[in-house]
């Protein structure tokens, strides 16, 4: 019996983590679709690739230590961390 119990709490675990990701990865998208829309209406394009980043780091509330500076700089609310 006890073994059964820590599988299903295992189980249990497994599914919750699971779920966490698939919500973080649609917050991501959300983001993404919201950022390329607001920057492409204001001439601000940003390089799909960067952009993903920012989506990402964005949805997990964690900034971005990069080089390219300048194109992460125009993500509104995006935390950026210039490596120069």
């Amino acid at each position: 019996m006890l073994l059964i119990g820590r599988v299903d709490q295992l189980s249990s675990r497994a599914s919750w983590q699971q779920s966490r990701r698939c919500l973080s990865i649609l917050t991501a998208a959300r983001l993404y679709a919201q950022i390329e829309a607001d920057l492409a209406t204001a001439g601000a394009p940003v390089d799909r690739s960067d952009l993903q980043i920012a989506a990402t780091a964005m949805a997990r509330g964690w900034s971005v230590a990069t080089l390219n500076r300048a194109d992460f700089a125009r993500v509104p609310g995006l935390g950026v961390i210039g490596l120069e």
